[in-house]
């Protein structure tokens, strides 16, 4: 990869191509981390290394060398709108969490919404696993597909911070009577530290209003 295409520190290195072309040949891949963003003229995007997402050249950017149907994508971060966010947070280590569960509290929006976006942050990682989450509107799940749903690995390391905005159209619009959860699915398995983990979870859903 051509140094001219990067900036910052070493392991968090952000990409700065020309083009999608140009995006998609930045290589190896494999070398990529969750936390690596990539900036297209005004346009931010993050590496998703499990989303399947289909290359649209907009929202979505598949490097040259993923095979078609293997995991990791270039994904458009869209801006916060003007409208609000709710947070959804786990407090202290989690491993032992009961899974599935939901987390507290559970959330309907007072006016009618749309949601934008999805923010993962993990300070802590665990020894090995994933931590997957779900957001279900009145227990249907947002995302469209499996792959597009927010997760963390041990492998990411410490201070995640994650964005996921691939979701379900037909469940992106709420009303005051939707009831909206978020659901720990797995969790990475205990670090005995110092600082123990996995730790630190927070899961913020940005929405619109009229």
């Amino acid at each position: 990869m051509a140094e001219a295409y990067l900036t910052g520190c070493p392991a968090r290195p952000t990409l700065l191509p020309s083009s999608a072309a140009q995006l998609r040949a930045a290589a190896p891949s494999a070398l990529f981390v969750s936390t690596m963003s990539a900036r297209l003229g005004s346009a931010d995007f993050f590496w998703a290394p499990a989303s399947l997402a289909v290359d649209d050249g907009i929202n979505v950017i598949k490097p040259n060398d993923v095979p078609l149907l293997n995991p990791g994508r270039w994904l458009f971060i869209p801006s916060a709108a003007p409208g609000g966010f709710v947070d959804f947070e786990l407090s202290g280590v989690y491993a032992a969490a009961i899974v599935p569960g939901t987390f507290d509290p559970m959330w309907s929006p007072k006016t009618n919404a749309t949601i934008t976006l999805i923010e993962l942050t993990r300070r802590t990682a665990g020894t090995a696993g994933t931590t997957l989450l779900d957001i279900t509107i009145n227990g249907v799940t947002l995302f469209l597909l499996p792959a597009d749903q927010p997760l963390a690995t041990a492998g990411f390391g410490d201070n995640v911070v994650q964005y996921f905005s691939i979701f379900d159209p037909a469940m992106v619009t709420l009303v005051p009577t939707d009831l909206v959860e978020c659901v720990l699915q797995t969790v990475e398995t205990f670090l005995l530290g110092p600082p123990p983990g996995p730790e630190g979870l927070r899961v913020r859903l940005y929405y619109t209003e009229p």
